[in-house]
């Protein structure tokens, strides 16, 4: 009878343990909100918690271009050797048109070897080389006639363009901004609607950095008939979000 007691008391203890310990893994998760609500808890104060959202839109301001060269030929060294041949023809292009040397990189350079497994027996086909390039063209209106010069001077692997804007901190800060005044919208609304009286914020929490989402922005027709002989390009917009979380004491 004693050993089954003994066996129940520790069994409570590991119960109560275990308990103990998701309750600490469990605040650790979230700290400003959750020490926020603690506080107030202990202060015998009522919180409200409300998040907000803001955006800002952006013309975009440079582009990448992902694109390069690739050969296929029976022995390694032509493979190689002409590769380099339209790559330098390539760079030239660039620099021709005025693209600075420190906008264009390279992002892969890779040999493959490639066999016809057809049949009993391995043949080799030959050495296919990869060289690509990533270029800066800091005048979006460029993008169409960068890209056309590229496949004249020989590049055949595009992949893909993308659009940015060099300095998106003002624009973040704005729609931080425009967040902030979001939830402080929202609690006030909120806390009249409740019939309670709205206190000091107690806890900010950030949302996660700015992300540039494009969507569809053609180009004016000006640019359109500018572009004609060109591959057409149209940059879009991004935009730049923002998202807070506040902890609003509330009497």
């Amino acid at each position: 009878m004693k050993n089954k007691v003994i066996i129940s008391v520790v069994l409570i203890l590991a119960v109560l343990s275990i308990g103990t310990l998701t309750g600490i893994l469990l605040s650790m998760q979230d700290e400003p909100l959750v020490a926020a609500a603690e506080q107030t808890e202990e202060n015998d104060e009522n919180i409200l918690v409300v998040s907000g959202m803001g955006k800002v839109s952006l013309t975009p301001d440079i582009a990448h271009i992902n694109a390069g060269v690739e050969t296929i030929m029976k022995d390694a060294r032509e493979a190689q050797d002409e590769n380099a041949k339209i790559m330098d023809r390539i760079i030239k292009a660039l620099k021709d048109a005025g693209i600075q040397e420190k906008d264009i990189q390279t992002v892969n350079y890779s040999v493959h070897v490639e066999y016809d497994y057809s049949g009993n027996e391995r043949r080799l086909i030959g050495y296919r080389v990869f060289n690509n390039v990533r270029i800066a063209v800091r005048q979006i209106d460029r993008v169409g006639e960068i890209l056309t010069k590229m496949a004249e001077a020989g590049a055949n692997n595009f992949f893909g363009i993308n659009f940015g804007v060099e300095d998106s901190e003002e624009a973040y800060n704005e729609a931080l901004k425009k967040a902030i005044d979001e939830a402080k919208d929202k609690a006030s609304f909120m806390a009249t609607q409740a019939g309670v009286s709205l206190g000091k914020p107690v806890a900010i929490h950030e949302g996660q950095a700015p992300s540039g989402v494009p969507f569809g922005k053609g180009m004016d027709m000006a640019r359109r008939e500018s572009a004609a002989a060109q591959i057409p390009i149209m940059e879009g917009e991004l935009e730049v979000q923002a998202s807070v979380t506040i902890v609003f004491e509330i009497k």
